[in-house]
């Protein structure tokens, strides 16, 4: 299944765009992301992705490393000044490539994080993305959106 998907298992670039919204509040927000992607070495992924919401000077990085545990299944580590550090499971399907992340709450300081994503392979290359994730008691976001690959005449990415 890994040789169906570029996104991830191949080294490069993706940018995407899309709308992020918040669960107890009807506000979306224009993102744009962009994801670099590292080759395979030892059946592990590292990326980065980068995340800029439309009319703010902050971008978040997330730093994910993915180890691939079988031709279906992975596992991926979080990184990021939100969550600190997550682990989770993947799968890795014929049209899709999907996950989940938990981190439980330490104590009654420390916040939890929930959180899953999904990437559906488009037939012109592109993926569409679905992500859920809550921390705390009721504070969570939505992602929907878009990537494809970047391509190397950069005034087609535009």
């Amino acid at each position: 299944m890994i040789s169906r998907h570029h996104f991830l298992f191949t080294s490069g670039e993706w940018l995407g765009v899309g709308k992020l919204t918040f669960l107890m509040s009807p506000t979306a927000i224009r993102i744009y992301m962009k994801w670099i992607v590292s080759p395979m070495v030892d059946n592990v992924i590292l990326c980065d992705q980068h995340i800029q919401a439309e009319g703010a000077d902050i971008e978040i990085v997330n730093h994910l490393k993915i180890t691939v545990t079988s031709t279906t299944t992975f596992d991926i580590t979080l990184k990021s000044e939100t969550t600190g550090e997550v682990q989770g499971k993947g799968v890795i399907e014929n049209h899709c490539i999907k996950w989940a992340f938990e981190k439980m709450a330490l104590d009654a300081i420390t916040e939890g994080f929930k959180g899953e994503e999904v990437y559906r392979l488009q037939e012109n290359g592109e993926y569409y993305l679905h992500g859920q994730y809550v921390t705390g008691q009721d504070y969570g976001t939505v992602v929907d959106g878009r990537l494809w690959e970047k391509a190397t005449n950069k005034a087609e990415d535009l």
